[in-house]
């Protein structure tokens, strides 16, 4: 009875870590990030950003989650306040990339939020169209 019931574990441990690692498989990179210069209220920073995006199901949420260095080594943390209620839904809705529902060509898709690389007409009336810069 004990050798039935880890046969039956290990064989659905097997099918379960092969579907999954499958579906892995198949999907696009999960991490991108970026570096660059930004401009805020006169001084200059460096900005490092990690954007993950994370997919469940039909699901599938994007993040930016960002660092403002300065020359100094000085962390700008006013992007990273949570020092009131109104302040912490500010901050966790900046780090919100977007949220989509389906996959394009599917029969029900929508992502809001950010978009990028989308093409209207087929590239004809808009090629490659982001509204992230």
């Amino acid at each position: 009875m004990k050798r039935n019931a880890t046969l039956i574990l290990f064989l659905l441990n097997t099918i379960l870590a092969q579907s999954f690692m499958e579906e892995i498989s198949n999907q696009k990179p999960l991490w991108t990030g970026s570096f660059g210069t930004v401009n805020i209220d006169g001084q200059t920073y460096n900005q490092i950003s990690m954007r993950p995006e994370f997919n469940f199901g039909n699901w599938g949420a994007g993040f930016d989650f960002y660092l403002y260095i300065d020359g100094n080594g000085n962390i700008y943390y006013d992007s990273w306040n949570f020092s009131s209620p109104n302040r912490t839904y500010r901050t966790l809705i900046d780090k919100l990339k977007y949220v989509r529902y389906g996959y394009p060509g599917d029969k029900l898709y929508f992502k809001v939020g950010s978009l990028s690389n989308v093409n209207l007409g087929h590239g004809i009336l808009v090629e490659q169209y982001s509204n992230m810069m």
